[in-house]
């Protein structure tokens, strides 16, 4: 399903430029990506009709006891998710009265390669939730270990290289893709890429407060998320331009993952637990090794090559330090969810498959 929703967020960030490109107005721009969105739902929903047939699941009398039950304790999930969505997507409604309807298109363009990446990292740690939620309720480490690890190594051996090699590449396609109609602001898409790292390597800590159902937390810091977003604009965005907003959307990923950081280890030490510092500080030391790099292909285009050679090596060598101290349990894991990957399986020798 999170493949699935990886291609909904394309089509919900390509349909609206698309149509702005060929010369679509805001309203055309809105219907074409409605109609977008509704016939890429079709496909969606016949895979979830022979997916709900082949797990034996039938359709039931709704029960109005139960739904008015779940509604009332969803609130607060759902006060979550606006106060997110504020942080994530409602920041272009204060940007357009403060930069204006050139700089808003511009930094929703430039932010559409941060937001695919975004829903890329949910189709690997979203579906990790259940097992995450089982091992912590048995109080076994080294599982907690292992699930952690898938994410923090994706983050260390290819989300974090892959952002700084797109940050070499990117100007020119995006000048093709624009026609040349939307500037490029490379240090404001370097700021929404360390947006996208920071979020990447809390997520994590994210899953423990969310699978543990701790409300209070989801609902606070998200609002602390958002009430910096918020003032960051109107303080940021008048002197700096859309940059500002790049920056106050950094600056609010960051205090949101210092304080899931912050619950969810003090969840874990209270339950026999314990926040595996050292992956975490190497999945860190990756986020540092992009920040350097980018900013220094900002500052110095004319070197970026060689900043991006330098960094690759970086990343190859805090990738060996990751993979040194994962235990074994997390280096099966890892084998068996890249098999999992589309393409990935059709690649094996059969005799490996079969085991």
């Amino acid at each position: 399903m999170f493949w699935w929703n990886f291609l909904t967020a394309i089509v919900n960030s390509v349909a609206p430029i698309t149509a702005v490109i060929f010369g679509a107005d805001l309203l055309t721009a809105g219907l074409i990506t409605a109609s977008a969105i509704t016939i890429f739902n079709i496909p969606i929903y016949i895979d979830l009709f022979f997916l709900a047939r082949k797990e034996e699941i039938k359709f039931s009398r709704p029960s109005w006891k139960l739904g008015t039950y779940n509604f009332v304790r969803s609130l607060a999930i759902f006060g979550k998710v606006l106060l997110e969505n504020v942080r994530q997507q409602g920041v272009r409604l204060f940007l357009a009265p403060l930069s204006g309807a050139t700089g808003l298109v511009a930094f929703s363009t430039m932010r559409t390669g941060a937001n695919v990446a975004l829903q890329g990292l949910r189709t690997i740690t979203n579906p990790l939730m259940p097992e995450l939620v089982r091992f912590l309720h048995q109080r076994d480490q080294d599982r907690v270990d292992a699930s952690f690890g898938i994410i923090w190594i994706m983050v260390v051996a290819l989300i974090a290289p892959a952002i700084v090699v797109l940050q070499a590449v990117v100007e020119p396609l995006y000048t093709i893709w624009t026609r040349g109609q939307v500037p490029f602001d490379p240090l404001l898409f370097a700021i929404l890429s360390l947006a996208i790292l920071v979020y990447a390597v809390a997520q994590p800590a994210m899953a423990v407060v969310i699978g543990n159902n701790m409300l209070k937390p989801q609902v606070v810091l998200p609002a602390l998320a958002a009430f910096i977003v918020v003032a960051g604009l109107f303080i940021m965005v008048p002197g700096n331009g859309i940059l500002g907003a790049g920056v106050a959307l950094l600056l609010a990923e960051i205090a949101a993952a210092i304080g899931y950081k912050t619950v969810a280890e003090r969840w874990l030490n209270d339950n026999g637990l314990r926040w595996p510092s050292q992956p975490f500080g190497i999945a860190v030391t990756s986020i540092w090794v992009a920040a350097v790099a980018m900013g220094a292909m900002t500052q110095f285009p004319h070197l970026k090559w060689m900043i991006l050679l330098a960094s690759i090596v970086l990343f190859a060598w805090n990738f060996w330090r990751y993979w040194q101290i994962l235990p074994s349990f997390a280096v099966e894991s890892i084998r068996k969810l890249l098999v999992r990957l589309p393409g990935v399986r059709a690649m094996q020798p059969v005799d490996q498959l079969s085991d």
